[in-house]
């Protein structure tokens, strides 16, 4: 079924009778052979794919400033791509025994019963093929209610919310299509989202313009419930040396609050400071890249296949490196080994840097939006290393630090 699916708002939509192979054999010019052998080739030299991010739908209630999906339209994955994009998973991810799928958007809770359709789907072919399913969403919550966290609780679907602070600063970027204020609508749910959820989380972007108040808005959304933070700068934009260095200052004063909270036995968890600091020194040793396209892939909603969601936002980069789709499979080879590089001499910047022991060298695509090369490090991410190794250094003497 192509186009845009209805569906029952609560129903759920049946994604049973298996579409795997639909689109190659409708092509009269699909290099089958040559498909076949790419995908032999690619499951026995390359790490299976064990990781979808999948976009359920471009459409989104909120219009955000930095999002990083340009043109974004409203559309939704069809039946036939949802069916067959779980059979690219269960294809994919060889012997392991499990496979993870993230719903992302747009705003995926704009398609629950499509959603539910392809949890059910999933959780069934998983099974029958000796792994199991996992789930988890990024939403902002504004869609959430008593009925949707009862199922989410009772199939074991994890939510992280994207919420940047207290009203002013979440509302500054975070906004409704009609320029309204959005805070309020998924503050007065936060306490039902609790209930489902006890550990909330959420993914607090920074500006150059909110990065003075980031202390303020960790203590202010720790207070309403928020316990789990994963905080980052956004992307894309300028940021003037000044606003670096009250960014350094800010995530200082949260250093000494973690320490404080983690004395106390509160229930607080922040991802910078989680692992410990002297074990991770040097973890990136000769090692470059993510996991885009290693074990992780994107899955657009057209099917298409990309290494990360956010090379599905960057135009030209989307074009050069898209990896196939859900029937064929990874097709384009030279691109996937493009973002597993470890090579040296593909980054000369990288090798020659004090920090490269402990830094990946950047997002691919990040690096492609700033730099217009996947491997040469945007300017952005060489400034915040030598941040983040000062930050994470107050805390490696500090037992409740790791």
């Amino acid at each position: 079924m192509g186009g845009r699916e209805q569906h029952d708002s609560e129903g759920g939509t049946s994604l049973t009778g298996r579409a795997t192979g639909s689109r190659a054999a409708s092509c009269p010019d699909a290099p089958a052979a040559g498909v076949r052998l790419g995908n032999t080739l690619a499951h026995r030299l390359l790490p299976p794919v064990v990781y979808a991010d999948i976009f359920l739908t471009e459409d989104c209630n909120h219009q955000c400033d930095y999002c990083f999906v340009k043109g974004k339209q409203p559309r939704t994955i069809s039946r036939e791509v949802a069916s067959a994009a779980i059979e690219f998973m269960i294809r994919s991810s060889a012997r392991q025994h499990y496979v993870r799928f993230l719903f992302f958007g747009g705003e995926p809770l704009l398609e629950w019963g499509l959603l539910q359709g392809f949890v059910e789907y999933a959780s069934s072919r998983a099974r029958q093929s000796g792994r199991r399913a996992e789930f988890s969403i990024t939403t902002n919550g504004s869609l959430l209610d008593e009925k949707r966290c009862t199922y989410l609780r009772e199939i074991g679907v994890k939510y992280l919310l994207s919420i940047d602070g207290d009203k002013g600063s979440h509302d500054r970027h975070r906004h409704m299509r009609s320029g309204q204020s959005s805070y309020d609508e998924v503050m007065e749910r936060l306490p039902m989202m609790k209930r489902y959820q006890p550990w909330q989380g959420t993914r607090m972007t920074l500006t150059p313009y909110t990065a003075a108040r980031a202390c303020q808005n960790v203590r202010h959304l720790y207070s309403r419930g928020i316990n789990q933070f994963i905080i980052g700068p956004a992307t894309g934009i300028a940021w003037p040396d000044d606003a670096l260095a009250t960014y350094e200052a800010q995530m200082v004063e949260i250093a000494e609050l973690y320490r404080e909270l983690k004395a106390k036995k509160a229930p607080f968890r922040m991802t910078l400071f989680e692992k410990d600091c002297e074990a991770d020194a040097g973890k990136y040793k000769g090692v470059w890249g993510c996991g885009a396209g290693r074990g992780r892939v994107c899955i657009s909603v057209t099917g298409d296949l990309y290494g990360c969601a956010k090379i599905l936002g960057v135009d030209g980069l989307k074009d050069t490196h898209k990896l196939g789709d859900v029937w064929n499979g990874i097709t384009n080879l030279k691109g996937r080994l493009d973002l597993l590089s470890v090579k040296p001499e593909d980054r000369p910047q990288c090798a020659s840097c004090q920090h490269s022991d402990d830094c990946a060298g950047g997002c691919p695509a990040t690096n492609y939006e700033a730099t217009g090369s996947l491997f040469q490090p945007a300017p952005l991410d060489c400034a915040l290393m030598p941040i983040v190794k000062r930050v994470r250094a107050t805390l490696k003497d500090e037992p409740d630090g790791k």
